[in-house]
């Protein structure tokens, strides 16, 4: 059972990977054939050994894709089939789907591990000249077929995880309350340093065009504050600044009033 790519994925998220797979097929050119997920018709027959086909499965692939959701880091099976591909050194792509933040992978084999995340405005073209380079997608995909299967495939996907995002709610004051999920330390220069925290919610001040939001604040460094994974966080993101080489890309709201929530300096 020679495939190119194995889809690990839990079964209750069949409506992710459906237009994953197909992004696969119209995006990349990877033929229906070079792909083994259970959850596509046809890879399974009747009267197939379901334990036997996905041990051969890992096993004779070129590639084992792991779509990491809360559903997934709650299968033992899923976990089980992670494990097992990790064990025997198999060549893996990490993809990380929100709520799931990169910190979670530390419940995982793959703290140290490099991983994409699904939702990133780059996660296509990356996967793109990653599978480009490996031989696993195909050259012969026209750039406009590219960019129409990326278009279908954002669309699908902003529908099944529901991304429109929402303003947080702020109190009295004007602040607003969140969960920090991810931190890095961001130079511009050596009199400027940053602080720059990714929360669980994503960030739509009032005002502000939805392609602008953004999951990321940014703090000038100052008077010893510092917050890691599960810390709260008050903030007004009372103002908009450039992204800052380490975001990959990713949009910052400069708060200029931001404070931990129960934290002692």
């Amino acid at each position: 059972m020679d495939k190119k790519l194995f889809i690990s994925h839990a079964t209750a998220d069949a409506n992710i990977v459906e237009p994953f797979i197909r992004f696969l097929k119209d995006g990349l050119g990877i033929n229906n054939n070079d792909i083994f997920c259970t959850s596509t018709k046809g890879t399974l027959k009747t009267g197939d050994d379901f334990i036997v086909q996905i041990k051969e499965g890992l096993q004779g692939c070129k590639k084992v894709v792991f779509l990491i959701t809360e559903n997934y880091l709650r299968s033992a099976f899923c976990l089980a089939e992670l494990g097992a591909a990790w064990a025997i050194e198999q060549n893996i792509y990490p993809i990380i789907v929100p709520p799931v933040t990169f910190s979670d992978l530390s419940r995982t084999p793959l703290p140290t591990v490099q991983a994409q995340d699904i939702s990133s405005d780059s996660f296509t073209s990356i996967l793109r000249d990653e599978m480009l380079k490996e031989g696993i997608a195909c050259g012969s995909v026209t750039t406009t077929q590219f960019t129409s299967a990326v278009s279908e495939f954002n669309r699908s996907f902003d529908t099944t995880l529901n991304k429109a995002p929402q303003p947080l709610t702020a109190d009295a004051q004007g602040y607003a309350t969140a969960t920090v999920v991810e931190y890095r330390k961001l130079v511009q220069n050596q009199r400027m340093v940053y602080h720059g925290y990714k929360i669980k919610e994503k960030i739509a001040p009032v005002g502000i065009n939805e392609k602008n939001t953004s999951h990321w604040l940014l703090h000038l460094a100052k008077n010893g504050l510092f917050l890691t994974a599960n810390d709260k966080v008050k903030f007004r993101p009372n103002e908009i600044t450039e992204d800052i080489d380490g975001l990959n890309g990713d949009r910052l709201f400069f708060a200029t009033d931001l404070w931990g929530v129960d934290i002692k300096l």
